[in-house]
């Protein structure tokens, strides 16, 4: 049914980190995750089914293309994780992999609030373990000239210290968590990112090359300001593209208005701009062909031009408000126009 574009998977992450939750429903990417589970919610649900977890047998393979991973996957969990991963796959491009050695010491660690390390042929890095070691390299403008790339997690220890990460009284629980993972990575058969057979195959059939225009659109984001024009435009638009009429609505002043630039015209009021989009529009599309409104501008926050799924051009112009709910308000639409290019 997926592949005809008639229904879609019903997809579900498992994360350490609770802030996956609210990244499944960001503009631009909801729909794609339809619901996110962390870590201590999935231990939960298998004790309470009294599930053998450590019995069960570990046979078997993932799907392509997410099945096979590389001991520098593993190793994104950790705080210096990512940063050591990049070393070793840049080591690769600038001829030195067999030179440098695969395992950076000075990166590791889930103690220290900044680490440093000097690469040979690559320049100085940077580890920020925690927002708040980021926050204190930010004071002054030094970075910029002393580091060639800085790696910076939120969480004190990286993802295994995630807020959805089973709880523990252990003092040494994220120098244990940390251990197990490079455990994980040294015993693993390729320890490179670039050797994932995988990768390789989307790179040669989709993204072409790292870095190229396909990679960007298909693989980075950007993002606005909460309550922005750019923000509010782009979580109507995917619910336009879901058919979310009652998302939709909650963008709206109550007396709204929508001009269309299309056979609709103008709609006026929140209800029937609610019933456009439940009831007159075209249903709503599945499968890999399904395409989607998406910015023009991926890191222009004042550009509110778009590429409607038909691959046309188009401007929005918009006025907000704010309306209150009880002690809090928030910004909505009051007015929005849409411009053919």
């Amino acid at each position: 049914d997926f592949a005809e574009g008639k229904a879609e998977p019903y997809v579900v992450s498992v994360m350490p980190c609770t802030a996956k939750k609210d990244e499944a429903v960001r503009p631009d990417v909801s729909g794609d995750i339809d619901h996110v589970l962390t870590t201590r919610e999935l231990a939960r649900m298998i004790r309470a089914r009294g599930i053998a977890f450590g019995a069960l047998s570990e046979e078997g393979k993932f799907d392509n293309p997410l099945g096979e991973s590389t001991g520098a996957g593993q190793i994104f969990g950790a705080s210096g994780g990512v940063m050591e991963a990049v070393v070793r796959t840049a080591s690769h491009f600038i001829g030195e992999e067999d030179a440098l050695t695969l395992e950076w010491h000075q990166l590791r660690g889930v103690s220290k609030a900044v680490k440093t390390a000097e690469i040979p042929g690559i320049g100085k890095v940077a580890i920020c373990n925690g927002i708040a070691a980021a926050q204190g390299m930010l004071e002054t403008e030094a970075w910029r000239d002393e580091y060639v790339a800085i790696e910076v997690m939120a969480c004190v220890g990286g993802c295994l210290g995630g807020g959805g990460e089973p709880k523990s009284m252990d003092p040494f629980i994220l120098e244990k968590r940390m251990q197990a993972i490079y455990a994980i990575d040294k015993d693993a058969p390729k320890r490179r990112s670039y050797e994932n057979q995988d990768v390789q195959k989307l790179y040669a059939t989709e993204l072409k090359e790292p870095n190229s225009a396909q990679a960007h659109a298909l693989l980075h984001t950007s993002y606005a300001a909460r309550n922005s024009k750019r923000l509010l435009l782009m979580r109507f638009l995917d619910c336009v593209d879901r058919r979310d009429a009652s998302g939709a609505a909650t963008l709206f002043h109550p007396d709204a208005l929508w001009s269309t630039a299309s056979p609709f015209g103008d709609i006026q009021g929140v209800s029937n701009i609610e019933a456009l989009i439940k009831t007159r529009l075209p249903p709503r599309k599945y499968g890999p062909a399904y395409a989607r409104h998406r910015m023009e501008s991926a890191a222009d926050i004042d550009d509110l031009t778009v590429v409607t799924p038909a691959s046309e051009r188009c401007r929005f112009r918009m006025e907000l408000d704010t309306i209150r709910e009880g002690n809090q308000s928030r910004m909505v639409i009051r007015s929005l126009v849409r411009e053919i290019l």
